[in-house]
């Protein structure tokens, strides 16, 4: 998050089934969105459960590598980008294309794709040329590049792009709910959040409206709130559609291992489900907390701060993501 771009694909990352699921994403593709809605890669990634590794990505010099929780490296910095371990595979960057290594360094799928996200239950999107499908563990198409936008598959439906308008698939490329909303992001919690027109709403996973579209700005339901947009400012409800926190924030996230970082007066921190601050607001930059560590930003660098706010790794990395579930990763696109 923190002001960052609509990124559109995961990672990264929720509990363990959201606090990271992010990635994909979440990665993965996650954690950043801009103040019209969040990242949909990191809404694949933190609703999808995975085993994760204990390697965190960082870039040193211009160059990503991996270091273990003592800080050391595991994989010398070598790639043009790279993400977090889930599953025992990671997605890199060599050469212009992405592909898969394991914990080793080695490449278990050559690059070869133009985007590659995370694998979940088995399958990975990925992008070649203008088109996305979504291969295997071997690296073979399962459901051919054929859409114009796609996600990961949460609550075994994926969310794909075709002829302007959002839809679902099954495993089978099956359409489930046919395209046809102005935009969309995966399904969280069995609900899924659509827009219609300029507004958001909420529907269930055969397409019926729960919420019917009312919202200028709004997340995906995550660990049972979510976290929408009243007059610039940030809160979140339940869903029964009423606050559990009331707007008063410049900037939030869903909460993760029970807390959410937030911005108030220029600065971030953390507040628990009943809105009170559990880490003062006091860091420039803050992603959420998976497993005990969330990496912030302090003085131009990032570390990482553990749910009592005190740094078990100093700020000393040019970026670095959240552990995910007791590993980090990042995102770079």
């Amino acid at each position: 998050m923190n002001g960052g771009t609509k990124m559109k694909k995961i990672l990264v990352f929720g509990s363990v089934v959201i606090a990271i699921a992010a990635l994909v994403f979440l990665s993965y593709r996650g954690f950043n969105r801009t103040k019209t809605g969040p990242t949909k890669e990191a809404v694949a990634a933190g609703s999808s459960p995975k085993d994760v590794d204990a390697l965190a990505a960082v870039k040193i010099a211009g160059k990503w590598g991996y270091i273990d929780k003592t800080g050391k490296y595991a994989i010398t910095p070598q790639f043009e980008a790279a993400r977090s371990f889930l599953d025992g595979m990671a997605e890199v960057k060599q050469g212009g294309r992405w592909g898969y290594i394991d914990e080793t360094g080695k490449f278990v799928i050559r690059p070869q794709f133009d985007r590659a996200f995370p694998f979940v239950a088995g399958l990975a999107l990925v992008k070649v040329g203008s088109r996305y499908g979504y291969i295997d563990k071997a690296g073979k198409f399962v459901i051919g590049p054929q859409f114009d936008d796609a996600y990961s598959f949460t609550d075994a439906l994926a969310l794909v792009k075709l002829g302007g308008k959002y839809g679902y698939i099954d495993r089978t490329g099956k359409y489930v709910i046919n395209p046809q909303f102005d935009d969309a992001f995966p399904v969280t919690e069995g609900l899924a959040l659509v827009k219609h027109g300029n507004k958001w709403g909420y529907i269930d996973k055969a397409g019926r409206y729960l919420m019917n579209p009312q919202f200028n700005s709004a997340f995906p339901f995550m660990n049972d709130l979510a976290l929408v947009e009243f007059s610039g400012k940030w809160g979140y409800i339940d869903k029964a559609g009423k606050y559990a926190i009331g707007p008063q924030f410049d900037d939030a996230s869903e909460f993760a291992g029970g807390l959410a970082y937030v911005k108030l007066g220029g600065k971030y921190g953390y507040v628990d489900k009943t809105g009170k601050f559990a880490i003062d607001p006091k860091f420039d930059g803050a992603q959420d907390f998976a497993g005990e560590l969330a990496s912030v930003q302090l003085g131009g660098k990032y570390g990482y701060i553990d749910k009592t706010g005190k740094f078990v790794i100093k700020p000393q990395f040019e970026d670095a993501a959240p552990f995910l579930a007791d590993i980090a990763g990042e995102e770079q696109w």
